[in-house]
């Protein structure tokens, strides 16, 4: 989660952060809001297997290890992007 706010303070440029979460009995989600310059799931996934971004090779390896996912998406209004974790419960208690 710091990572991914470091980032978007770093790098999206944006006028807002908005920080939520919420659970099932399987999972844990935080999801991140923005307004700022952000990435598309493919822009990950592309980024993410190159030389540079360290921070999301940091995120992801660390996602991995909790068995979690990581989603990035931009609304069907293009207002803001969405950044959402998904955590297994067994792996935040």
């Amino acid at each position: 989660m710091q990572e991914i706010v470091n980032n978007i303070l770093k790098h999206s440029n944006s006028s807002f952060l908005h920080i939520t979460q919420n659970k099932t009995d399987e999972y844990f989600y935080l999801r991140i809001h923005h307004d700022g310059n952000g990435l598309t799931q493919t822009e990950y996934e592309k980024m993410r297997d190159t030389p540079t971004g360290l921070g999301l090779k940091n995120i992801h390896s660390r996602m991995k290890i909790l068995n979690g996912k990581i989603f990035y998406e931009k609304d069907s209004t293009n207002t803001y992007y969405k950044v959402t974790l998904e955590l297994p419960i067994d792996a935040v208690q």
